[in-house]
């Protein structure tokens, strides 16, 4: 046990180092130092700006639109505490946020060996994963600019996952680990509430195949308490700030902006570098009439008022509604390279990449299925869950990217199921034709 602990370490730092070198470089060449500069992170930094300045998660559309909850908190508040350290974004905090988010995403990358053991994954499945990510050039701006809150929300994912595997190899006996999860629950809640049903999914899962289901029940009481707990003030706040008692406001917009006339499943319709783009004709932090509006009558009913729109046109169209929720599977899992602005290096190899890691996600999947592995459903939560709220709304490069590293997971450990099953059918014929060899040999001898 010593002796794997001391290879499991050094795997992990040796690990960790190549994934933070390859980001750093990127950091040095490619990315700008100060400066809002291009692809800065709208309102999540606009929120995370107004913090540091004032105390105050406000201005996310501009200097006068007022307390806001567009964006979920945990990250703006991060950010903020970045800010206040390092300088603001047109100071030096622009390149501490840069090189703390290449930490963070060394670290989920480091920790996927130790997280497909605790899966009962091949110990290949978990090293190929972190050597292919960490090597990988497909979500560097993304991972290193620290502009949005994916690869936060990646690790926390990769936390929630290790929870619920110890949780079902444990029965649910273990009430630290309830808790535990609990807190976890909460922080993703506070970070990204699009992850949430994979806990949905998770639990509906254990329910399903633990034994002691009574134990499940009372666990996932718990953990809906405990994250509870953790919510309760940040929607408080929200009740009184802007009269909503919400994790986030803005469904109702997003939801607006992907089911319209124009919407076609993209987030942008074209791309984001085009400035006649669907995503900027309609939103109130690039539309000065849309953003009067919201001001007028303030950001709870603005969102409210989009959301009926939606809700209209949905019901107006149905069939097209429908063809958009398919539209955004498609994008969503094998992407064109349209997808990616024209100014993105090799967005054709990036689509093709990804659409072979969607194909590798879902093959893996069946597989642990067909196995019935002890953590298919888990893993299966984990792949689907964070896609539910895109495929009614819209779908754009990085919102995949919590769901990356489990991914590969997948990828990997079908790969290595494939090869398993490919050696023992050749294993097989080889037996039988060694077997076959032998008895004619035998046959002929005895003449």
């Amino acid at each position: 046990m010593r002796k794997y602990w001391k290879h499991s370490v050094v795997a992990f730092l040796v690990i960790f180092l190549l994934a933070a070198s390859v980001r750093v470089l990127y950091v040095r060449v490619s990315l700008p130092k100060n400066g809002n500069g291009a692809g800065a992170g709208a309102e999540m930094e606009r929120a995370a700006v107004s913090l540091a300045r004032t105390g105050q998660l406000a201005s996310v559309y501009d200097d006068e639109t007022g307390p806001s909850a567009h964006v979920a908190p945990l990250y703006p508040y991060y950010l903020a505490l970045v800010y206040r350290v390092f300088g603001l974004p047109g100071d030096s905090g622009r390149l501490a946020q840069q090189l703390l988010s290449v930490l963070i995403v060394a670290l989920s990358i480091a920790l996927l060996p130790l997280l497909a053991r605790r899966l009962r994954l091949s110990p290949w499945t978990g090293l190929a994963a972190a050597i292919g990510m960490a090597l990988a050039p497909l979500n560097l701006w993304i991972e290193c600019s620290g502009s949005w809150e994916q690869p936060v929300s990646a690790l926390a994912l990769l936390g929630l996952v290790f929870a619920f595997a110890v949780l079902h190899d444990r029965e649910w006996r273990s009430s630290w680990m309830v808790c535990l999860t609990g807190l976890l629950v909460g922080i993703l809640a506070l970070l990204s509430p699009s992850l949430l049903p994979v806990v949905a999914i998770a639990i509906a899962g254990e329910w399903l195949v633990q034994s002691g289901r009574t134990r499940v029940f009372v666990g996932s009481l718990a953990i809906a308490v405990v994250a509870g707990v953790c919510v309760a003030p940040w929607m408080v706040r929200n009740h009184v700030a802007i009269g909503n008692a919400c994790l986030r406001s803005n469904f109702g917009l997003e939801l607006w902006v992907g089911n319209n006339p124009s919407a076609n499943g993209k987030t942008f319709g074209t791309h984001a570098e085009d400035p006649r783009n669907l995503l900027y004709a309609i939103h109130p932090y690039s539309n000065a009439g849309e953003r009067a509006r919201l001001k007028v009558i303030g950001e709870a009913a603005y969102m409210r008022e989009k959301q009926a729109q939606a809700v209209a046109w949905i019901t107006a169209h149905p069939g097209e509604f429908a063809r958009l929720c398919l539209r955004r599977v498609q994008i969503f899992w094998f992407p064109s390279a349209d997808l990616w602005p024209p100014s993105t290096p090799a967005r054709e190899m990036k689509a093709a990449i990804w659409s072979l890691t969607g194909l590798g996600t879902i093959v893996g999947l069946l597989l642990l299925l067909v196995r019935r592995h002890p953590h298919a459903v888990l893993l299966l939560s984990a792949a689907i869950g964070p896609s539910l709220v895109y495929l009614i709304t819209h779908v754009d490069s990085r919102y995949r990217y919590p769901i990356f590293a489990v991914s590969l997971l997948l990828c990997f450990e079908a790969v290595h199921q494939l090869l398993y099953w490919a050696n023992r059918l050749l294993t097989s014929v080889r037996s039988r034709y060694t077997n076959r060899t032998a008895t004619v040999g035998a046959e002929l001898g005895s003449f």
